[in-house]
């Protein structure tokens, strides 16, 4: 990169060489004087930043190379204008010939930060002053800007006496025999009034006076004449144009016949001005793009060495549908994260270290799958899950509400029902907790170390039992917390290999597992790959970053051990092109927390006298009895127990008790 910038500025060297070795380099068409050091009339920073970029003032003045009769007083401005935030004090001198004419109102001025000033010339010339041309400068010094030197050109007039004059220069003294050449003529008749003169223009070589261009020109010329003039050359057929060359021009006015020369060259050039011009502009333009794209990517390569965390392609995402889960913002963004629920039947695997929130993340895509109307089922060892019959108090919670546009109003429960296992015998009913949007919670607490292994085969070997019909779509979610304490280090013996065998199977019948663990490199292995989601939040475990190191390169196991509390780090090979992508998970909108032991106690006794009622209830409809009003009663009373209405539940359950004493 670095010699391309440099090849490139070589080049862009190339024509200023050339203009060093005697080329004229022109500047701007509309500043013949651009690159004389001083900014004059009409040049600014745009059309001349070689004169004038080191201004700290603008000017303005009426005061452009003045023609007087003698006798004559006339008053000019000069107006200053403060380009910078502080004072500045400009002053003012006259200097040459004109300064016997010029009279200044004040040689100094204060102007205020971007204010303006201004000064009055007084320009009297007495009525014995012969008639001639003056000359001279009025120069403005200010200490923290370079000078500006304006020529002043006077031209003091006369009716009678003096002959017409006319000078010319050639302003590109080598051009090419495709260019036009450029010349600059005055014409001077020194009357008042004016007349329309013929001039004369003629290109002469001057090896053989053959003539390259000849044409005259009427000119409206009224005392003093300036101007700029193009002439375009013309190439006979088959001809050499190439040489020395005088630019001859004349003209005839009152009788009096005057003349002016000077030289200048034709030639074949490569490097002509305007190529000259525009090699520079386009070396220019492509050193400057080089330099961008370089500082960009250096940019780029610091940025992301400063990110907190790495932004994947986002048209490479779950996008925002009605059937998609929104689970909070892409890390460090405003920018809505989405998960589809058809990739729960793949399974989840939710890891970190104690503290880093992976219950929470876990519970919102519970909360999500409730507000989609699908079941959840929970087994859940340390009873944090039932909080899911509370609505959310906590306001280290709450206070990120706004963040993701909820209101402390949004916070609430949601309908469920709580059980408590008292042993690792489980025999589960799935057929009963399929309610559309309703969560099912059987805290294990209770069971001793070793249990919670023999549980979780029981209960997935009593799934395994139920006839489920296959379905492409996610029915039923099921969440297994702590597994790690499945695995033979922490103790396991057969769990891990039943939950192994349930997700390679249930996917076929659209149940979607998802699992807490305090560690994932073990349990990945354990499971042979079939678990296609993985939400790893901060974790300090030396194998779960070796296995990120190794598997999606060193910039994300760097950024895992500094992921904040609620940051988690997705990966499935859907998406993103197999890389993982960071997500600042929202927060929940019921109870992260264990809900109080005397709720706790209130909902598995009614949950369980509830079951009693069913079971009683079930053998007396198989003895034949009507029971039909019965069953909109427990319905009710069911109803009331998953809202939270212990008062209520507990007059249904009761008058349930009395109906099923008078079967």
């Amino acid at each position: 990169m670095n010699k391309l910038v440099c090849i490139l500025v070589a080049l862009c060297l190339v024509p200023l060489a050339n203009a060093q070795l005697g080329e004229s380099v022109e500047i701007s068409p509309l500043n013949i004087s651009c690159g004389n050091d001083n900014c004059e009339p009409g040049e600014n920073i745009y059309n001349c930043a070689v004169d004038c970029s080191q201004l700290s003032f603008n000017y303005r003045t009426n005061l452009v190379n003045p023609s007087v009769n003698p006798g004559t007083t006339n008053i000019y401005s000069f107006g200053i204008t403060n380009l910078l935030s502080i004072f500045i004090v400009p002053r003012f001198q006259v200097r040459g010939d004109i300064a016997d004419f010029m009279e200044l109102s004040r040689d100094t001025v204060s102007v205020g930060p971007y204010g303006e000033e201004g000064i009055e010339i007084t320009l009297s010339v007495p009525g014995t002053q012969p008639p001639g041309v003056f000359t001279g400068e009025l120069v403005v010094k200010e200490e923290k800007s370079r000078d500006v030197v304006l020529p002043v050109r006077l031209t003091i007039l006369s009716a009678v006496g003096i002959a017409p004059a006319i000078e010319v220069s050639a302003l590109t003294k080598k051009i090419d025999v495709k260019e036009p050449l450029r010349i600059q003529q005055e014409i001077y008749t020194y009357e008042t009034i004016p007349a329309i003169i013929d001039v004369n223009y003629k290109l002469i070589r001057t090896s053989d006076s053959f003539v390259l261009y000849d044409e005259m020109e009427a000119v409206d010329v009224n005392a003093a004449f300036f101007s700029i003039k193009d002439i375009n050359l013309t190439i006979p057929e088959g001809a050499d144009i190439t040489g020395d060359y005088f630019v001859e021009v004349s003209m005839t006015y009152k009788g009096t016949s005057v003349t002016a020369t000077d030289t200048f060259k034709v030639l074949k050039v490569f490097w002509t001005p305007l190529k000259r011009r525009i090699a520079f502009i386009v070396v220019l333009v492509l050193v400057s793009a080089v330099l961008v794209i370089f500082s960009v990517n250096k940019y780029r390569v610091w940025k992301k060495s400063k990110m907190r965390y790495i932004f994947p392609n986002y048209d490479l995402l779950p996008g925002d549908t009605e059937r998609n889960f929104w689970i909070g913002q892409v890390a460090e963004t405003k920018r809505k994260a989405f998960y589809d629920p058809k990739d729960l039947t793949t399974h989840m695997l939710v890891a970190g270290s104690t503290g880093s929130g992976k219950s929470v993340c876990a519970s919102v895509f519970v909360e999500e799958a409730l507000l989609h109307n699908i079941p959840v089922v929970i087994f859940d060892p340390t009873a944090q899950w039932t909080g899911f019959v509370k609505a959310c108090n906590d306001p280290n919670l709450i206070k990120y509400y706004g963040q993701f546009g909820y209101k402390p109003e949004d916070a609430r429960p949601f309908k469920g029902l709580l059980y408590k296992v008292e042993g690792p015998d489980v025999v589960i009913d799935f057929k009963k907790y399929m309610n559309p949007g309703e969560v099912t919670v059987f805290n294990l607490q209770g069971l001793k170390a070793g249990d919670y292994d023999v549980a979780v085969k029981n209960i997935i070997d009593t799934m395994f039992k139920v006839r489920w019909e296959e379905s492409p779509d996610l029915k039923l979610v099921v969440v297994f917390d702590e597994v790690h304490r499945l695995l033979e280090k922490y103790g396991g013996t057969g769990g891990y290999k039943a939950l192994e065998k349930a997700c390679r199977e249930f996917r076929k019948w659209g149940l979607g597992l998802v699992m807490a663990s305090q560690v994932s490199a073990d349990f990945k292995e354990a499971v042979a790959g079939n678990i296609l989601t993985e939400v790893q939040l901060n974790t300090k475990s030396m194998e779960d970053i070796s296995k990120i190191a190794t598997k999606y390169g060193t910039e994300f196991s760097q950024r895992v051990t500094r992921q904040g509390i609620g940051v988690a780090m997705m990966q499935n090979p859907k998406y993103n092109n197999g890389k993982p992508w960071f997500v600042q998970v929202r927060p929940t909108l019921h109870s992260p927390h264990k809900i109080s032991e005397e709720d706790l106690k209130l909902y598995t006794d009614y949950s369980a006298e509830l079951s009693k009622v069913e079971a009683q209830m079930e053998a007396a409809k198989k003895k034949g009895k009507d029971i039909s009003d019965i069953e909109l009663e427990l319905k009710l009373a069911s109803g009331k127990l998953k809202e939270g209405h212990f008062k209520m539940a507990e007059i249904y359950i009761d008058s349930l008790k009395e109906s099923i004493l008078k079967l």
